[in-house]
């Protein structure tokens, strides 16, 4: 399997670079599985998935078998306390933390530059960092159902996913209960349902979901990992100003059924980034659960790939949608346009 080995992080990331799955169906579980990988093609631009906490890279794998991302190199890594990514276990871990172990695997990949897409709070708080510390790198931003950029009650947040969750999935763990280190079902369900509430889009996939996340932190781990991803409820905002300088194209992808959170969280997002010239583009889609891009692939994928042609691959769209007549909105915008659009 491929690492990068940080020593001085005391850390061994999972990495995967243009991965490919033996197998097409969504239904069997990618999670716990080594795709296949090819190297990096010097002649495409370069796109770096951070997936949602509690999950891995194998979650993208309907992004990274989607042949209309053919023209670029599809790059994702295991963050610490996930998947196949080992490391010290370091006490009240933060986002920045994160970002910091992820920046810099990136860089010993020697990937000149790139976009980034982070799904969740998790992965939207991460690539956004990414973006403020390497801005000669980073070429666009996309945050996938981000939340809000710091829960609105980060105490009560906490102490509800705590009972509910961390107090009866330790349950079996350090010689408690039947002693063998799995999460109890109903556990798995609350997390399920933070995720995808009940949504039955893709229920395969979902239930997949479900046993590597039973894989990853059941028997044989403490309760070391699943504690940081609940503290992380307590995260504060990445400052305002430092979000106010971020100046590459960014966009918002957010769902109008997202019961976890709604999209005044993803809009908050939006408003901060100031310094985007014409704003943070957000699009919204309809029925969707929390995680767009796990269940609602199809539809985020066109969207995304249409984002990224448009402000990189220029002579690619050109080429795909040949120039149109102007509409009245070209020829007569709005005083205000409309930066938010909603798709089926």
């Amino acid at each position: 399997m491929p690492f990068v080995d940080l020593p001085e992080r005391r850390l061994r990331v999972y990495y995967v670079i243009n991965p490919h799955w033996p197998y097409s169906s969504p239904s069997e579980l990618k999670f716990g599985v080594v795709p296949e990988c090819k190297p990096l093609d010097p002649t495409k631009e370069c796109l770096f998935l951070m997936h949602p906490s509690s999950s891995s890279s194998a979650v993208f794998s309907e992004q990274f078998g989607d042949p209309r991302f053919q023209n670029f190199n599809m790059i994702a890594v295991d963050a610490r306390h996930a998947g196949w990514t080992t490391g010290e276990k370091i006490e009240n871990y933060s986002l920045e933390e994160a970002a910091d172990d992820i920046i810099a695997a990136i860089d010993q990949l020697d990937i000149p530059t790139y976009s980034v897409l982070g799904e969740g709070f998790f992965g939207a708080n991460v690539v956004a960092w990414i973006a403020i510390k390497r801005p000669e790198k980073v070429r666009a931003l996309i945050l996938v159902s981000p939340g809000w950029p710091e829960e609105l009650d980060p105490d009560g947040m906490f102490k509800e996913m705590h009972s509910r969750f961390i107090v009866p999935a330790l349950s079996n763990k350090g010689g408690k209960g039947d002693g063998s280190g799995r999460i109890p079902q109903e556990c798995l369900e609350i997390c399920a349902e933070y995720f995808f509430a009940k949504h039955d889009r893709n229920f395969e996939r979902i239930a997949g979901w479900v046993t590597a996340l039973q894989s990853r932190y059941g028997p044989g781990h403490d309760g070391h990992e699943l504690l940081t991803i609940v503290n992380w409820f307590l995260r504060k905002a990445i400052p305002e100003e430092l979000r106010a300088a971020i100046t590459v194209p960014t966009l918002i992808l957010a769902s109008d059924e997202d019961q976890t959170y709604p999209l005044e969280s993803a809009r908050a997002w939006q408003a901060s980034f100031t310094g985007v010239p014409g704003g943070a583009d957000m699009q919204i889609i309809k029925s969707a659960p929390h995680l767009i891009l796990f269940t609602s692939s199809s539809v985020a994928n066109r969207i995304v790939l249409s984002f990224l042609k448009r402000f990189l691959q220029p002579e690619l769209e050109a080429t795909r949608f040949p120039e149109r007549p102007k509409s009245l909105l070209e020829i007569f915008p709005p005083a205000v346009p409309p930066k938010s659009r909603t798709f089926a």
